[in-house]
Parts: C-alpha cells; structure tokens; sequence
C-alpha cells in the first residue's frame, strides 16, 4: 500500500488530500493495482508513524519518561488494558 499527497483547491484553500494505492502481485510474479475505491475506510497508521507523530508534542526533558509510559499502552492487548496501563 503505497500514499500520494496531493495539493488540492477547495473552498479557496488549498489543502493536502491523500491518494491510497495498493497494489498487489500475481502467483505468476505480475504486479497489478487493484482499482477500487472505499470512501468510508479508516486508515491507520503504522506504530512508527504514530509514535513519530505523539514524540513531536513531549518535550525533550519528558521523552524517556513519556516513551516508557506509552511503550506500555501500545503494547496491550487492548484499548481496555490500554486505558488501564495509562492511568496507573
């Protein structure tokens, strides 16, 4: 699965919209794209990019500590045990 960003007008602004791309390889060793499209798909994005994207917020000071804490939510099982490894 591959992302394209494009810059695109709307409502006289010009904002950044994502192209998803998910392209597949035959038994035969063919790549072929798969032309679909699924308007209400949620994307998520992987552990790297999440942790990427929460890091940017924490001060310097606070990352080990904040690295630790949240190492320990995104391993449970759940988002119960989540919540639960949170607030403790």
């Amino acid at each position: 699965m591959e992302c394209i960003h494009y810059k695109v007008r709307e409502d006289g602004r010009i904002l950044s919209r994502a192209a998803y791309v998910v392209m597949g390889v035959t038994v035969d060793g063919y790549k072929e794209i798969h032309q679909a499209v699924f308007p209400k798909a949620e994307i998520q994005r992987c552990v790297i990019h999440m942790l990427r994207n929460s890091f940017k917020y924490v001060s310097y000071k606070d990352l080990k500590k904040f690295s630790s804490d949240f190492k320990a939510v995104y391993n449970a099982l759940n988002e119960a045990a989540a919540l639960s490894d949170w607030k403790a």
